[in-house]
Protein backbone atom coordinates (compact mmCIF):
# COMPACT_ATOMS: atom_id res chain seq x y z
CA UNK A 1 0.00 0.00 0.00
CA UNK A 2 1.33 3.42 -0.89
CA UNK A 3 1.57 6.15 1.72
CA UNK A 4 -0.95 8.98 1.85
CA UNK A 5 0.99 12.20 1.23
CA UNK A 6 0.16 15.51 2.90
CA UNK A 7 1.86 18.89 2.48
CA UNK A 8 1.69 21.28 5.40
CA UNK A 9 2.17 24.93 4.45
CA UNK A 10 3.22 26.89 7.52
CA UNK A 11 4.22 30.16 5.79
CA UNK A 12 4.34 29.95 1.99
CA UNK A 13 4.62 27.42 -0.80
CA UNK A 14 5.94 29.33 -3.77
CA UNK A 15 7.97 28.17 -6.74
CA UNK A 16 9.33 24.68 -5.99
CA UNK A 17 7.36 24.68 -2.72
CA UNK A 18 4.11 24.87 -4.69
CA UNK A 19 5.29 22.06 -6.98
CA UNK A 20 6.11 19.83 -4.01
CA UNK A 21 2.85 20.69 -2.23
CA UNK A 22 0.63 19.99 -5.23
CA UNK A 23 2.41 16.67 -5.72
CA UNK A 24 0.88 15.57 -2.42
CA UNK A 25 -2.63 14.13 -2.15
CA UNK A 26 -3.70 16.75 0.39
CA UNK A 27 -2.51 20.25 1.19
CA UNK A 28 -3.11 21.76 4.61
CA UNK A 29 -2.47 25.48 4.86
CA UNK A 30 -2.35 27.59 7.99
CA UNK A 31 -4.24 30.87 7.95
CA UNK A 32 -2.31 33.74 6.39
CA UNK A 33 -0.22 31.50 4.13
CA UNK A 34 0.15 31.49 0.35
CA UNK A 35 0.74 29.03 -2.49
CA UNK A 36 1.65 29.60 -6.14
CA UNK A 37 3.97 31.82 -8.19
CA UNK A 38 5.96 29.02 -9.83
CA UNK A 39 7.14 30.57 -13.08
CA UNK A 40 10.73 29.75 -13.95
CA UNK A 41 13.29 32.48 -13.33
CA UNK A 42 17.03 32.83 -13.67
CA UNK A 43 19.29 35.04 -11.61
CA UNK A 44 20.92 37.96 -13.39
CA UNK A 45 19.02 37.67 -16.66
CA UNK A 46 15.71 37.02 -18.33
CA UNK A 47 14.17 33.92 -19.79
CA UNK A 48 12.64 34.66 -23.17
CA UNK A 49 11.36 32.94 -26.27
CA UNK A 50 12.01 29.23 -26.74
CA UNK A 51 14.16 29.04 -23.60
CA UNK A 52 11.27 30.31 -21.42
CA UNK A 53 8.72 28.09 -23.15
CA UNK A 54 10.94 25.03 -22.77
CA UNK A 55 11.17 25.54 -19.01
CA UNK A 56 7.51 26.56 -18.60
CA UNK A 57 6.31 23.61 -20.67
CA UNK A 58 8.04 21.13 -18.38
CA UNK A 59 6.81 22.83 -15.20
CA UNK A 60 3.23 23.16 -16.54
CA UNK A 61 3.27 19.44 -17.34
CA UNK A 62 4.47 18.67 -13.82
CA UNK A 63 1.61 20.69 -12.36
CA UNK A 64 -0.89 19.10 -14.78
CA UNK A 65 0.26 15.65 -13.70
CA UNK A 66 -0.11 16.63 -10.04
CA UNK A 67 -3.62 17.99 -10.70
CA UNK A 68 -4.69 14.77 -12.41
CA UNK A 69 -3.17 12.54 -9.73
CA UNK A 70 -4.56 14.48 -6.77
CA UNK A 71 -7.81 15.99 -8.03
CA UNK A 72 -6.77 19.64 -8.06
CA UNK A 73 -8.14 22.06 -10.69
CA UNK A 74 -5.59 21.76 -13.49
CA UNK A 75 -6.22 25.18 -15.01
CA UNK A 76 -5.45 26.86 -11.68
CA UNK A 77 -2.24 24.95 -11.13
CA UNK A 78 -1.05 25.71 -14.65
CA UNK A 79 -1.77 29.43 -14.02
CA UNK A 80 0.77 29.29 -11.18
CA UNK A 81 3.43 28.68 -13.85
CA UNK A 82 2.50 30.73 -16.90
CA UNK A 83 1.51 34.37 -17.25
CA UNK A 84 -0.06 33.71 -20.63
CA UNK A 85 -3.08 31.85 -19.22
CA UNK A 86 -6.46 33.36 -18.42
CA UNK A 87 -8.58 31.20 -16.10
CA UNK A 88 -12.31 31.39 -15.46
CA UNK A 89 -14.53 29.86 -12.78
CA UNK A 90 -17.80 28.50 -14.21
CA UNK A 91 -20.59 26.84 -12.24
CA UNK A 92 -21.54 23.38 -13.50
CA UNK A 93 -25.31 23.10 -12.95
CA UNK A 94 -25.38 19.30 -13.28
CA UNK A 95 -22.51 18.62 -10.89
CA UNK A 96 -23.52 21.56 -8.66
CA UNK A 97 -19.94 22.74 -8.32
CA UNK A 98 -17.54 25.28 -9.77
CA UNK A 99 -15.08 24.25 -12.45
CA UNK A 100 -12.06 26.10 -13.79
CA UNK A 101 -11.19 26.61 -17.46
CA UNK A 102 -8.44 28.25 -19.41
CA UNK A 103 -9.97 30.87 -21.73
CA UNK A 104 -9.61 28.79 -24.90
CA UNK A 105 -11.38 25.82 -23.27
CA UNK A 106 -14.40 27.66 -21.85
CA UNK A 107 -17.53 25.50 -22.21
CA UNK A 108 -20.30 26.57 -24.53
CA UNK A 109 -23.31 24.64 -23.20
CA UNK A 110 -25.60 27.04 -21.26
CA UNK A 111 -27.75 24.11 -20.11
CA UNK A 112 -24.85 22.58 -18.19
CA UNK A 113 -22.85 25.71 -17.31
CA UNK A 114 -23.93 29.07 -15.90
CA UNK A 115 -22.02 31.05 -18.50
CA UNK A 116 -23.67 34.37 -17.67
CA UNK A 117 -22.08 34.38 -14.20
CA UNK A 118 -18.60 33.09 -15.01
CA UNK A 119 -15.89 34.72 -12.91
CA UNK A 120 -12.37 35.67 -13.96
CA UNK A 121 -9.90 34.12 -11.50
CA UNK A 122 -6.59 34.83 -13.24
CA UNK A 123 -6.11 37.48 -15.91
CA UNK A 124 -3.62 37.01 -18.72
CA UNK A 125 -0.32 38.54 -17.64
CA UNK A 126 -0.70 37.44 -14.01
CA UNK A 127 0.74 34.51 -12.08
CA UNK A 128 -1.65 32.79 -9.71
CA UNK A 129 -0.79 33.01 -6.03
CA UNK A 130 -3.52 32.05 -3.58
CA UNK A 131 -4.14 32.77 0.05
CA UNK A 132 -5.09 29.82 2.23
CA UNK A 133 -8.76 30.90 2.09
CA UNK A 134 -8.78 31.09 -1.72
CA UNK A 135 -6.89 27.79 -2.04
CA UNK A 136 -9.60 26.18 0.09
CA UNK A 137 -12.41 27.85 -1.88
CA UNK A 138 -10.90 26.60 -5.15
CA UNK A 139 -10.43 23.02 -3.92
CA UNK A 140 -6.66 23.04 -3.66
CA UNK A 141 -6.14 23.02 0.10
CA UNK A 142 -7.89 22.82 3.42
Amino acid sequence: RKAHTVAYVSTEAISAGAMISTSCEDIIMREDTTIGASAPIIMGGELEGAEREKMESFIRATFSRAAEANGYPEALLRAMVSQKLEVWQVYNRKKKENEYFEKEYLPGDPNTYDLDNKKLVVAEGELLTLTAAKAEEYGIAF
